[in-house]
């Protein structure tokens, strides 16, 4: 997941994404990365990952776990 955010906030596509990886060692020792994925890994974990029925299931469940934990006030979904 951490090499997708960095992909969306580098505005990079996958390819420039995989390569950005390869040659930013630190960044790869920060986020505890030990290979770097191949760009159409990556590209399959992001459809995979960020699907919208996905993305959306997982914002409930985080959002339900926050007002079980009253760190959220209940309303409408």
């Amino acid at each position: 997941m951490a090499c997708l955010v960095i992909k969306e906030f580098l505005r990079l596509d996958y390819r420039s994404t995989h390569i950005s990886l390869m040659e930013w060692s630190d960044l790869r020792r920060i986020i505890r990365l030990t290979k770097v994925p191949h760009f159409t890994t990556l590209c399959a974990a992001a459809r995979r990952l960020l699907g919208k029925a996905k993305a959306d299931a997982t914002l409930d469940a985080v959002l339900d776990h926050c007002r079980q934990a009253k760190i959220l006030a209940k309303c409408s979904k």
